[in-house]
């Protein structure tokens, strides 16, 4: 293109040929391109970039302008702030166009590819985008200047000190030009939202940075640069620039995020701006009921916000599910469970039973609960297997007079900590009760001991970067505990002379970090007998988990040697076996 564009000012003898430089110029070329058009069909399956799919895409959302639009709408700025240099560039525009300049022909007509290519393309506005096409309105504005000199130069020829007025005009237009550039390059360098956005996502990258050290959890995040760059954690890129699949799918930005967290379910999930922070996405409920909020970054206005996958039946899809539906209301299930060498089994039972059903739970061959339900309730059941011996063979049988499925999970410290059976709609707007208190706030929980005997304090807690959890019994402060991940069960235990005193003990957790914290559940082992307790201030923490079902009949469980048989009852109905 170029050398058809400078044709002209090429002698007319060789206009139409090529030199010995320019052949071995375009063998160069062909050189450098071909092969790589190539590898790129052939290794990513295009030669087109992900990132031209990627950003063609964003322009999908309503909100958002095209290149076209925008680059009248930064035109119509950039002339109203440099008024005379738009009006030199046009001066510039209109000699180059008249003298068909030769050296300004191809650069203008690289402008108009530049232009016309980015239109067809159809890509979204970004005001980076246009900075290519400056430097052409600087030559042009320059050209009118020069213009301008050499006319001066014609008029005051033979005048009296000629050089030096014609000297300062030009010092005064250039002046003229120059001047509104300095307030703007000081804007441009401090740029508040820039500032507030770089600040955020600094906080986040070092966050990562921390939890990805332990582990390789996969982060989705829409803005990969500089987040991407200081945690070097595994990405799954939200907009498509890293995965293909996501890039040329032709929904707007906030449906492409979805779809993309759906896909790939990442551990963790990083959403980010100012008034166009991603409500449709961090709102909506399937993604309330799998992610839960680690950490919230707040700069002036634009917030990164840090989210990551919540212990509850709403990840069911990223395990295999087992369905409990069967006819005549009869179902069983088998489940195993691997742990680590050396640790301690805990597992917990969460279930839905229906009316008038028995649910009886088997560990490793022999029966260990037998669970009787006259209405429809949420139950709880701790089991503690002696000598998990790596696995743990769990046979939970289900009888109903109704043909309802059981709803439920099981939680413990298994290697994975938690597996899900019979998915139900329900299930991901009934995560397990959590009571949540920000930094500085105390939790106060009483809690009753039946017997005499050494005591330990076990509670289940959300642990992050951060977060420290000063404990105390009975105004006796007994640990701190915190600032690792994840969901963590702590046993502390409990001095002689707590229990030979009033009962029931009074339990105070203060948040002494910077992270607010979750509580799943505190309790008291006795011996080998546990009793849960609930909070007094769970109303206000459950509010939109239906607080009702707390007050449901709960159950209580009994570790029990092989040939002891056991029964259980409710409170409301305390003759039911």
């Amino acid at each position: 293109v170029h050398w058809q564009a400078t044709a002209s000012s090429r002698p007319k003898t060789r206009a139409m040929s090529l030199s010995t430089a320019e052949r071995k110029a375009l063998i160069v070329f062909f050189a450098l391109v071909v092969p790589w058009l190539l590898f790129a069909t052939l290794y990513y399956g295009s030669p087109v970039p992900n990132t031209l799919a990627a950003k063609a895409t964003q322009a999908l959302a309503q909100t958002i302008p095209r290149w076209g639009q925008g680059l009248l709408d930064a035109a119509g700025d950039w002339a109203q702030q440099f008024s005379v240099a738009a009006a030199l560039a046009v001066v510039g525009l209109a000699l180059a166009l008249w003298r068909r300049a030769p050296d300004r022909l191809p650069l203008l007509l690289w402008a108009a590819l530049f232009v016309a290519g980015h239109v067809l393309l159809g890509v979204r506005s970004y005001f980076w985008y246009y900075v290519p096409l400056a430097p052409v309105v600087a030559l042009l504005a320059g050209d009118a200047v020069a213009a301008a000199a050499d006319w001066l130069a014609t008029r005051l020829a033979g005048r009296e000190r000629a050089r030096l007025i014609r000297t300062l005009l030009l010092a005064g237009l250039v002046a003229l030009v120059l001047l509104p550039a300095f307030p703007a390059a000081t804007t441009l360098a401090q740029q508040p939202e820039m500032r507030r956005r770089e600040q955020a996502y600094l906080q986040t990258a070092e966050m990562l940075r921390t939890l990805c050290a332990d582990g390789d959890p996969a982060v989705g995040i829409a803005e990969i640069g500089l987040i991407g760059y200081i945690s070097d954690c595994r990405i799954v890129d939200l907009a498509g620039l890293l995965q293909r699949d996501v890039a040329h799918l032709k929904l707007d930005p906030a449906d492409k995020m979805a779809w993309a967290i759906q896909r790939y379910h990442p551990e963790l999930v990083v959403l980010a701006g100012g008034v166009n922070y991603p409500f449709q996405v961090a709102d909506a409920a399937w993604f309330r009921g799998r992610y839960e909020t680690v950490d919230i970054d707040d700069q002036a206005g634009f917030r990164s916000v840090m989210y990551r996958k919540a212990p509850g039946p709403a990840n069911q899809r990223d395990l295999p599910p087992a369905t409990w539906q069967g006819d005549n209301g009869a179902a069983q299930i088998d489940e195993t469970l691997y742990f680590e060498p050396g640790a301690t089994a805990v597992i917990t039972l969460h279930v839905f039973m229906p009316a008038r059903s028995t649910l009886d739970t088997s560990v490793n061959g022999a029966q260990a609960s037998q669970v009787f339900s006259a209405e429809p309730a949420w139950q709880d059941s701790f089991l503690q297997p002696s000598e998990p011996d790596g696995a743990v063979n769990l046979s939970l049988a289900l009888e109903s007079r109704d043909r309802l499925p059981v709803v439920g999970w099981i939680e413990s410290n298994a290697v994975p900590s938690v597996h899900y059976f019979a998915p139900r709609l329900d299930a991901s707007q009934r995560p397990r009760p959590t009571v949540q208190f920000d930094p500085g706030q105390t939790t106060t929980i009483r809690l009753a001991a039946v017997d005499a005997g050494p005591a330990a304090l076990e509670l289940l807690h959300r642990d992050r970067p951060g977060v420290a959890l000063a404990i105390s019994v009975d105004g006796q402060p007994l640990a701190v505990v915190g600032g690792t991940d994840g969901w963590r069960t702590e046993r502390i235990a409990l001095p002689d002379d707590l229990l030979a005193g009033q009962q029931p003990l009074t339990v105070e957790i203060t948040n002494q970090g910077d992270q607010f914290a979750r509580l799943g559940y505190l309790m008291l082992t006795l011996g080998t007998e546990k009793l849960p307790e609930k909070t007094s201030e769970v109303a206000d923490c459950l509010s939109r988990l239906a607080c009702n079902d707390w007050d449901k009949p709960r159950l209580l469980s009994r570790r029990l040697p092989k040939s002891e048989p056991v029964t259980f009852q409710t409170a409301s109905e305390a003759a039911t076996p």
